[in-house]
């Protein structure tokens, strides 16, 4: 048996409770030619969630070959190194897992809290231009409010390098959210029998806040593998690390007591992630649609739709080069951040940074 993964799914358990409360008003005032309509609504969420991956922990197997178990690697106190072993053989001694990346445990803390406040504000102006033709004008602001969550993000300041992008602040929050809207009505011929219409407008949406669950630092919890758990960042080695056996025997990585990294090696060599400033996804979108009586009670129309999408979040990853200038090393396998997509150039001009997946 070459490969063999044993453990629950690791995005369960999970806990989260979604209370809103909001106030809201809208006016409508009639005069002459004019019909303006304005208002705006407010919005608070109180929104605890509770989630540690691999929090129950996971253990993967896979086949020892060439040069075999790594020296200081006993079953029973017998000397085992430069052993070939199979999966199901290194379960069955309780050798610790040698699956890459398949041996994880959840450490820490998996409290974020998505309190939050937002709120918006429209007003708008239908002018009645001429009998046949009506102008629709208005504007709406936007503000979401970032979860309160993501004030963790500082704590993580010791692993700050600066002059590039991994800076640990508090994310800034996004208030720049005015979207214009534009449209009009159109009987071109006064017959009642055909309608034009048509618009144009620019709308913004919240960043969902998994971005910012799945980002915590590593002051408050991390992913522990083997080899992490053996360099004693988040608490003292187990005996297995020299040993090579008796991994669940003396609970795994379950029996390691979470301590949060205090220096800046330590919070580099484990950092994997990082909570960005805040950028609303922006989507444009226009129409235009001709309308003609055919009959009474029936009508056709053709219309044309289109949108487009800026600044959605999405999470990519980059694999570091060497940091020329920095005294350690962030963890060398990922780095995790909220790009928005006009930073694409951005990710290719980092002096230290090479990107392993493209903006999608």
């Amino acid at each position: 048996m070459q490969a063999l993964t044993i453990g629950p799914n690791g995005n369960l358990p999970q806990h989260r409770v979604f209370d809103e409360y909001s106030l809201g008003d809208t006016v409508s005032f009639t005069r002459g030619r004019h019909t303006l309509k304005w208002g705006g609504q407010y919005y608070w969420y109180i929104s605890p969630s509770v989630f540690l991956q691999n929090e129950r922990g996971q253990d993967g197997y896979s086949a020892v070959g060439a040069p075999g178990l790594p020296i200081g690697a006993t079953i029973n106190g017998v000397s085992v190194a430069g052993k070939n072993v199979n999966a199901l053989e290194e379960l069955i001694n309780d050798l610790v897992p040698s699956k890459a990346n398949f041996t994880l445990q959840g450490l820490g803390n998996g409290f974020f809290s998505g309190n939050a406040k937002n709120f918006n504000l429209f007003a708008q102006d239908d002018i009645k231009v001429t009998r046949r033709l009506t102008l629709n004008l208005g504007i709406r602001y936007d503000f979401f409010g970032n979860p309160a969550g993501v004030k963790a993000n500082a704590l993580n300041a010791v692993a700050n390098l600066p002059g590039t992008p991994l800076v640990f602040n508090v994310p800034k929050q996004d208030w720049n959210n005015f979207g214009p809207r534009v449209g009009f009505a159109l009987d071109p011929t006064g017959s009642g029998k055909w309608a034009i219409r048509g618009g144009a407008g620019v709308a913004f949406d919240v960043i969902p806040w998994n971005f910012y669950t799945n980002g915590n630092p590593v002051e408050l919890q991390v992913i522990l593998t083997p080899t992490a758990a053996c360099q004693g960042t988040f608490g003292a080695p187990p005996p297995w690390c020299t040993s090579r056996s008796s991994f669940l025997a003396s609970g795994a990585m379950k029996s390691i007591t979470f301590v949060p990294p205090s220096t800046q090696a330590a919070a580099r060599a484990q950092t994997a992630q990082i909570m960005a400033d805040a950028a609303a996804p922006k989507v444009f979108s226009w129409s235009l649609g001709v309308q003609r009586e055919i009959m009474k009670n029936t009508s056709l129309e053709v219309r044309y739709l289109g949108t487009r999408a800026l600044e959605l979040p999405v999470q990519s990853s980059t694999r570091l080069r060497r940091l020329n200038r920095a005294p350690s090393r962030f963890r060398p396998s990922s780095m995790h951040r909220i790009f928005p997509q006009r930073s694409r150039r951005q990710l290719r001009i980092w002096r230290n940074f090479k990107p392993l997946s493209t903006i999608r």
